[in-house]
């Protein structure tokens, strides 16, 4: 938790038919206990895909996410992913 906040996301949708479609993303962000301990390399980013089923009622959505970049786990894409519990430690379901 912090006080200062900076977060964004990037998302990319595709309908496929008039119930179906999917999307990909990139969310970015992290908190600070103020402004001035903002740093531009402590932002986390995590990009990942989902499906969307469109309803008469409401849109359901599956997304998958991965950390791709951890400010506080610093050894690259790979070598984490490869740790034998760092695909799970890095995967994220919604």
């Amino acid at each position: 938790g912090g006080f200062f906040i900076f977060e964004g996301s990037f998302e990319w949708r595709k309908k496929l038919s008039e119930n179906f479609g999917f999307a990909t993303f990139m969310d970015y962000g992290n908190t600070w206990n103020s402004p001035h301990e903002f740093k531009i390399d402590y932002i986390a980013v995590a990009l990942g895909f989902g499906v969307r089923f469109y309803t008469d009622l409401i849109p359901l959505r599956l997304d998958f996410g991965l950390k791709a970049y951890d400010p506080y786990d610093r050894r690259s894409y790979f070598t984490r992913i490869n740790d034998p519990a760092g695909f799970l430690k890095n995967f994220q379901f919604h």
